[in-house]
């Protein structure tokens, strides 16, 4: 099981960081079109401080612009596959 410091590192090592704290990262993505895609990972600890997780947030859409109904249906269908970091 990896540890918030390999995964840091890992991430630092290969893409452009943003902004950094103890614990989270932000990159922004370069999407084309003079577009971008913000990415932050977050790490969470569960379980009184013995489990350590991440939490991966990225916007996709700004609210309101298309109906949140919309969005239900897209995003409802999709399964997302949880690992310890």
């Amino acid at each position: 099981m990896a540890t918030w410091s390999a995964l840091t590192d890992y991430v630092r090592a290969i893409y452009k960081i943003s902004e950094e704290t103890p614990d989270s990262l932000k990159l922004i993505f370069d999407v084309g079109d003079l577009r971008s895609q913000v990415v932050v990972l977050w790490r969470m600890s569960l379980l009184d401080g013995t489990d350590e997780w991440v939490q991966i947030e990225s916007p996709f859409g700004r609210l309101g612009s298309p109906p949140r109904r919309c969005w239900q249906d897209c995003i409802g269908p999709m399964q997302s596959q949880v690992k310890r970091i």
